[in-house]
C-alpha cells in the first residue's frame, strides 16, 4: 500500500497542474468476490481497508487522504473492465491486488498501455515475470517456480519422492503450475505416474467416466496435526479407507530398552545414541538416531552431530522425576526459569511462547511449552529455540527440554525442516506410570 501510495507523490511533481491539494490520493484495489477464488477477496479488503484507515489517522500522505476503491475482479473479461473504469473514471494513481493469474495477465497489458502502477499480490504464473512482463507491473507474491523449486525438491532430495500425479486448476495458473513441476520432475529423472486438469468452480471429479471423490482428513493429537487427502475412485475402496483409518495407530512403540551404562555415578560416561529402544530411570523412549548421550547424577543429555549447513548441535536433556506443583503450566514455566534464567512468558524476544496441553494415548497429561531466548530481547540470528515439556505422572512430573538454533532455521526442532521432536515424543513411556 505504500508503494502504492508513493507513486501518487511521482505523479504530483510530473504534472502538478492536474493534482489538486484538496483530492484524496485514490488506489485502485483489484480482488475476487466472486468465483472460485471469491474468499480470498474479503479479507484483501479488510486488509488494505485497514492499512489505509492507519495511514489516514497519520496525517495521510503529502498532506492528502487516502482513498480504497475496490472491484471485484471475478475474472478476466470483468477484470479489464474495472481496471479501465479505475484508471480513467476514478483517477487512480496504482492498482493493487489481483488473485487470478488469468486476470492479472489481462490487467497488466492494460496497466502498461496506462503506465499505471500495479502491484501483484497474489498471482503465481511465471508468465506474469516473463513473457508478459510490464514496466508497470510489481509483483510482491512468488511465481510458480519459486514455490515448485523449494517444495518439490525438497520431496525429491529429502523424502525421495520421485513418483508423481499431478492435479492441478483448469486455468493459467494451474496450466503454469504444472509446466513448472512437470520442468522440476524431469531435471530429476523422475517419473509423472499422470495429470488432471481440475475445472475451476467446481466439486465433481470425474475421469474416462469414473467419478472420483476427494477426502480430506485431519488427525490432531500430542499438540500437532496430520493432514492428508484420500482420492477413491467409486465406491468399492470407501469401506477400505474406513477400515484403515480404524486401525491407525499414531503412537510408534520402542523397541526394549538398551543396556544402560555401568559408569558409577558422578561420572559422565558418554556413548553413541541406540538404533532402537533407550531409557533413563521411569523414562522409555527412542532417540533420535545418530545422537549422543552423556550420562549425568543429574538426567541424561543427547547432542546431534552437526548439521550440514548450519554446523548447528541439538540437545535434548532428560531430567529425573521430581515433585509436581499440580499446576503443569507452573511447573513448565518453573524449570524455564531455573535453567535458563528468563521468563518464558514475556514478549521478547518476539514471538510469543507457545504452549500445547493433552493427554497421551496411555493416560498421562503433558505440556509442551515453546519459547525463545537470547538475541538481546530482539527475534534475530543470536536467539536460540527452547523446548520444554512435563508430564504429570501421579505426584511427580517428568522433565525433558530441547535447545536448539531459532525454530525458523533449525534443523532438528525446526518449522522449515523435518522436526525430530514429533517422532521422540510419539515413543516415551513411563514404567511407573500404570
Amino acid at each position: 500500500m505504500a508503494t502504492a501510495a508513493a507513486a501518487a507523490g511521482t505523479q504530483e511533481i510530473l504534472f502538478p497542474a492536474l493534482v489538486r491539494a484538496e483530492e484524496p490520493i485514490r488506489i485502485g484495489q483489484l480482488i475476487p468476490f466472486t468465483g472460485f477464488l471469491g474468499a480470498i477477496g474479503v479479507y484483501g479488503k479488510q486488509s488494505a481497508t485497514l492499512a489505509v484507515e492507519e495511514l489516514n489517522a497519520r496525517g495521510g500522505l503529502l498532506d492528502r487522504k487516502l482513498e480504497l476503491i475496490t472491484e471485484d475482479e471475478a475474472n478476466p473479461g470483468v477484470a479489464v473492465q474495472k481496471a479501465r473504469k479505475l484508471i480513467e473514471r476514478d483517477k487512480v494513481v496504482a492498482i493493487e491486488g489481483l488473485v487470478s493469474s488469468a486476470s492479472c495477465l489481462a490487467v497488466g497489458d492494460e496497466a502498461q498501455r496506462a503506465r499505471i502502477l500495479t502491484i501483484n499480490a497474489g498471482a503465481n504464473s511465471d508468465e506474469i515475470r516473463s513473457k508478459r512482463c510490464h514496466r508497470y507491473i510489481f509483483n510482491t507474491e512468488g511465481c510458480n517456480t519459486q514455490y515448485v523449486s523449494a517444495v518439490g525438491s525438497w520431496l525429491i532430495k529429502a523424502r525421495k519422492v520421485t513418483s508423481w500425479y499431478f492435479i492441478t486448476s483448469d486455468y493459467a495458473f494451474g496450466h503454469d503450475l504444472l509446466r513448472v513441476a512437470r520442468n522440476l520432475l524431469t531435471s530429476h529423472k523422475g517419473t509423472e505416474v499422470g495429470s488432471d486438469l481440475v475445472p475451476t468452480g467446481t466439486a465433481d471429479f470425474s475421469r474416462e467416466g469414473t467419478a472420483s471423490r476427494a477426502i480430506p482428513i485431519n488427525a490432531t493429537g500430542h499438540g500437532r496435526t496430520m493432514s492428508m487427502v484420500a482420492f477413491v475412485e467409486g465406491e468399492r475402496f470407501l469401506g477400505d479407507v474406513a477400515a484403515f483409518f480404524k486401525e491407525l495407530d499414531l503412537v510408534v512403540t520402542p523397541n526394549p530398552p538398551a543396556r544402560t551404562s555401568s559408569a558409577p555415578p558422578g561420572v559422565a560416561a558418554a556413548r553413541s545414541g541406540p538404533e532402537g529402544g533407550d531409557s533413563m530411570g521411569s523414562y522409555v523412549y527412542a532417540a533420535p538416531k545418530g545422537w549422543t548421550r552423556t550420562n549425568y547424577p543429574d538426567g541424561a543429555v543427547y547432542v546431534s552431530p552437526p548439521y550440514p549447513n548450519t554446523g548447528e548441535n541439538c540437545q535434548l536433556s532428560i531430567f529425573p522425576m521430581r515433585a509436581g506443583s499440580g499446576d503443569l503450566l507452573r511447573d513448565a514455566i518453573g524449570a524455564f526459569q531455573g535453567l535458563f534464567k528468563s521468563d518464558p512468558m514475556t514478549r521478547a524476544p518476539y514471538p510469543d511462547p507457545k504452549i500445547a496441553k493433552g493427554t497421551s494415548p496411555f493416560g498421562w497429561e503433558y505440556l509442551v511449552l515453546k519459547k525463545e531466548i537470547g538475541g538481546n530481547g530482539y527475534y534475530g540470528e543470536t536467539t536460540t529455540g527452547v523446548i520444554v515439556f512435563v508430564a504429570r505422572l501421579g505426584s511427580d512430573v517428568a522433565l525433558i527440554v530441547g535447545t536448539s538454533m531459532r525454530p525458523l532455521v533449525s534443523q532438528c526442532f525446526g518449522e522449515a525442516f523435518p522436526d525430530q521432536w514429533p517422532a521422540f515424543f510419539h515413543t516415551l513411556r513411563f514404567k511407573s506410570f500404570k
